[in-house]
């Protein structure tokens, strides 16, 4: 139930708007408090990919085949220390066990 106070004679001295009428209380079963409903994120679908436009695009989009491409820079063991090179070329070789091996250079 709500109420809502009427003002005193002493609370509208010096205040030229008219007054509002006195309301009534709100009787009768509580209104329903609204629930945000959240559906949750939208269902995501994989989109085909484009075709290949190259050589190294196709063989990159293949998987565990290299780990780098051409041009990335690349830290290497060398032992005690640590190296940076450049990748310049990439090949695969099969090895005694006839599984595919990335080679670069």
């Amino acid at each position: 139930m709500v109420l809502i106070p009427q003002r005193s004679a002493s609370q509208d001295k010096g205040i030229n708007a008219t007054k509002p009428p006195a309301s009534k209380p709100v009787t009768g079963p509580p209104l329903p408090i609204p629930v945000a409903r959240h559906a949750g994120p939208p269902i995501l679908t994989p989109t085909h990919l484009a075709p290949a436009k190259c050589f190294e695009q196709d063989q990159d989009s293949q998987w565990n085949k290299y780990l780098f491409r051409p041009g990335e820079l690349a830290w290497f063991n060398r032992g005690n220390a640590w190296g940076l090179c450049v990748i310049l070329k990439r090949t695969l070789t099969r090895d005694h066990q006839n599984h595919d091996r990335a080679k670069y250079l």
